[in-house]
């Protein structure tokens, strides 16, 4: 559904914060933890259930963002990077009367316009804890859906809007809101404390939240899946000048049925790299989902191994 822009102002800016102790370090050996990348995935997913004439149909809108931060001014890490739509598909069905014309339009959702998400991390101690910032880029000119209306009672048309998503996002999240400037919204989230890094990985997360939830109001229910993670780059030496860290390695990690998202997080996360993604035909179910993996899940290999994956479209 579109939602009307004069009832939508500004731009959503999520504030996170989290406290985590560092990592341990063996005597005579140091750890460096470098905060290098945020990541966010967020689905929505709206059902009308056409009470009364009122509209039907269900659409699910998931936008994903991978953020290089670098360090900047006193201990900040910032950066700045397109966001995408991994979806935004469905179809709504609505009863119209126009004078002594009564029919039916549908409206479909496609692909939508993507917009520039910023993050602000300001790591804690050992660059694990502090706070994330992370705007989610202008409601009106920033994230729009594409839609077309097929004629019913009124004309066909086709164009871009501000996608129901941020509605609902908001929604989900008034209690954590804070009206921070005239048309700009900022929301505080306690986050997990980021893990301390394995013996030998060279990659580790700085902090992640997760949040799960939803709504009914009358004729819609929606339902809000979102998970966003700091990763850091670890790095270590001892004394003599040596690696401390052990040899890197890469556990392939399980990632069958996760969402293509989560499985590259945790395939990041293992010491692994993504290799090649593969498209499949799959059910509505599976779409977005990991159907296969190579190498298979829980082989040991040297770290950065590619991991290939088939992906259900």
């Amino acid at each position: 559904m579109k939602v009307p822009r004069s009832a939508l102002v500004g731009a959503i800016s999520v504030l996170l914060s989290l406290s985590a102790a560092g990592p341990a370090t063996a005597s005579g050996s140091s750890t460096t933890i470098t905060p290098d990348e945020v990541t966010f995935d967020s689905t929505m997913v709206s059902h009308f259930a056409g009470l009364s004439n009122d509209p039907a149909g269900t659409e699910t809108t998931e936008i994903q963002a991978t953020i290089p931060i670098a360090a900047a001014g006193a201990g900040a890490y910032t950066g700045t990077a397109a966001a995408t739509y991994a979806q935004a598909a469905g179809t709504i069905t609505e009863s119209c009367t126009v004078g002594s014309t009564t029919g039916t339009t549908k409206e479909i959702e496609q692909s939508g316009t993507p917009t520039s998400f910023t993050a602000g991390f300001t790591p804690g101690a050992n660059k694990q804890g502090g706070t994330l910032a992370l705007n989610l880029g202008p409601i009106v000119g920033g994230l729009e859906e594409t839609f077309q209306d097929i004629p019913g009672c009124g004309g066909f048309t086709v164009g871009n809007t501000t996608p129901r998503f941020i509605s609902e996002f908001t929604a989900d999240h008034l209690s954590q809101f804070t009206a921070s400037s005239p048309g700009d919204a900022t929301f505080n989230f306690a986050m997990l404390p980021g893990a301390a890094p394995l013996p030998g990985s060279t990659t580790t997360y700085a902090g992640s939240y997760t949040f799960t939830g939803g709504a009914t109001n009358n004729n819609l229910t929606y339902s809000e899946t979102t998970s966003i993670s700091v990763f850091a780059s670890v790095s270590s030496s001892n004394s003599a000048g040596g690696n401390g860290g052990g040899t890197a390695s890469c556990k392939v990690p399980d990632v069958k049925g996760d969402r293509l998202a989560a499985a590259k997080t945790k395939i990041k996360h293992a010491g692994c790299a993504v290799g090649t993604v593969k498209l499949r035909k799959s059910s509505k179910k599976l779409r977005n989902h990991v159907l296969a993996e190579s190498p298979r899940a829980g082989a040991t290999k040297p770290h950065g191994t590619k991991v290939n994956l088939t992906v259900g479209k």
